[in-house]
């Protein structure tokens, strides 16, 4: 008798820990020029969090680009990955929000395809980065569903320039577990 009473009490006491763990690792799916495109993992600590974004695509295989007008049909094609990290500062935690400062960057890796002549291709690199900071939101549907929706100021560096200085609204949809 006495080992089930222990056994219960034992079973109690986990079940009670399991309760007051919170949802603080989270995979989704986030958009954004600063913070990357793709699927995204967060995690967040007691008032600060890391996200990081990885996605890896090909498009437009079968649209032919020339350097001058022709009309003979090649194909080409982009291969891209992006990759993205942020650092997230949590300034204001409710049950239902979270008020936070995001910062992080993103590396565009991007390969073109470009046909030259009829029998004439190279291959170009395209790379570009972004950086940003700037405020972040997210909404609690439940203890699992999350959205987030941020407005970064970033700075674009494409082609050996920098680009633009821009607020660059991103966002993402997560899916939280212990």
């Amino acid at each position: 008798m006495i080992r089930k009473i222990v056994l219960g009490l034992f079973l109690f006491g986990i079940c009670q820990l399991v309760a007051t763990d919170k949802y603080d690792t989270a995979l989704g799916i986030h958009l954004g020029s600063s913070t990357g495109s793709g699927y995204s993992l967060r995690k967040w600590y007691n008032n600060w969090g890391i996200q990081g974004t990885l996605a890896a695509y090909t498009s437009d295989n079968g649209k032919p680009r020339f350097s001058h007008y022709t009309s003979f049909p090649k194909t080409y094609g982009k291969r891209t990955v992006i990759m993205g990290l942020s650092y997230l500062n949590s300034l204001l935690m409710t049950e239902k929000t979270n008020f936070y400062l995001i910062a992080g960057g993103s590396y565009w890796i991007r390969r073109e395809r470009i046909f030259e002549d009829e029998n004439a291709s190279k291959w170009e690199d395209r790379d570009r980065w972004n950086i940003g900071v700037g405020p972040g939101f997210e909404f609690h549907f439940s203890d699992h569903f999350h959205f987030s929706f941020e407005f970064p100021m970033t700075v674009n560096y494409k082609d050996d320039t920098t680009d633009t200085s821009m607020f660059s609204p991103a966002g993402g949809i997560y899916y939280y577990f212990k």
